[in-house]
């Protein structure tokens, strides 16, 4: 089967925005090239707090963004415990373990995580931490603990903007870093009917298997799609 170089559309992903075809297309979409510069940022409004408790709970703000290193990350988190009620804290990372650890001279502490908080980025399963003057993870560090998925979705908008087929991705993408893919058909929507907007999301897979909507959060991705005949 050729291939149609039809028209080219480029669908930026870390927004979500629908990108209106300038013709109808009928045939099938596909991606040709992809490229992820980032899955997502490391921290972000799923994890981006927890608290730490000598009588009384404090709550630690981290500040969202992409974290290239687990040092930065560490020394990061340190800097937001101190600036709290808090002070004395260290937060550091084992270049030999690949672990971290959260501690305090003579204060015994508990740690406890927020909802869908950030232990899984740490390396702590989801109990929080009984009271000890130093708590260091049960696994390595993982930046990047999810998988990412790609959703592309083509549907067909009337004059008044109102959806008239809304198709059903067929296929996703599933990738757990920054890739770039050329010249490769690497996700298939079949378009049954007219198509005149696509739409490209992103979602998380947690290690818990819960699905996240993030194509807000997402870090930026170029999406280029060809009909084919």
């Amino acid at each position: 089967m050729n291939t149609l170089n039809l028209q080219t559309v480029i669908l930026n992903c870390a927004v979500g925005t629908p990108y209106t075809l300038t013709s109808e297309i009928s045939t099938d979409l596909l991606i040709k090239t992809l490229n992820v510069e980032s899955i997502y940022y490391n921290i972000t409004d799923i994890n981006y707090k927890f608290y730490i408790n000598e009588s009384s709970n404090i709550l630690i703000t981290l500040t969202k963004g992409e974290y290239v290193n687990e040092a930065t990350l560490c020394s990061h988190i340190q800097t937001q415990i101190n600036a709290t009620a808090l002070s004395g804290y260290t937060c550091t990372f084992s270049s030999i373990t690949k672990k971290i650890t959260i501690a305090h001279a003579t204060n015994a502490h508990t740690i406890i995580w927020a909802p869908r908080s950030l232990n899984c980025v740490l390396g702590f399963d989801s109990t929080n931490l009984a009271s000890a003057t130093s708590h260091t993870g049960i696994y390595p560090m993982d930046l990047h603990p999810y998988m990412g998925f790609l959703e592309l979705q083509p549907y067909k908008l009337n004059t008044q903007g109102n959806v008239l087929n809304n198709h059903i991705p067929l296929g996703r993408l599933i990738f757990g870093e920054a890739i770039t893919f050329n010249n490769d058909y690497i996700l298939k929507v079949s378009s049954k009917s007219p198509v005149n907007q696509v739409l490209c999301r992103m979602h998380l897979l947690s290690p818990t298997n819960q699905l996240i909507d993030i194509t807000n959060d997402y870090a930026g991705a170029n999406v280029f799609v060809v009909a084919q005949q």
